[in-house]
């Protein structure tokens, strides 16, 4: 059985096309284990920012 170490495949193939990576690697390293993110916090700037638009657009 041969195992591979897909971690270090996946930081060579994007390496390869993203040379700037390695500067972000901790930080996607990080994501990647752990799935902490910001999308929730993202999704309720997006619902911010659309009621901020339609009130402007529509006010009372």
């Amino acid at each position: 059985m041969v195992a591979i170490d897909m971690c270090t495949v996946f930081k060579a193939a994007v390496r390869d096309v993203l040379p700037h990576v390695s500067t972000w690697w901790p930080q996607i390293l990080a994501a990647i284990t752990t799935g902490v993110t910001n999308a929730a916090s993202e999704g309720i700037n997006r619902a911010i920012k659309t009621d901020a638009v339609h009130l402007y657009a529509n006010p009372l």
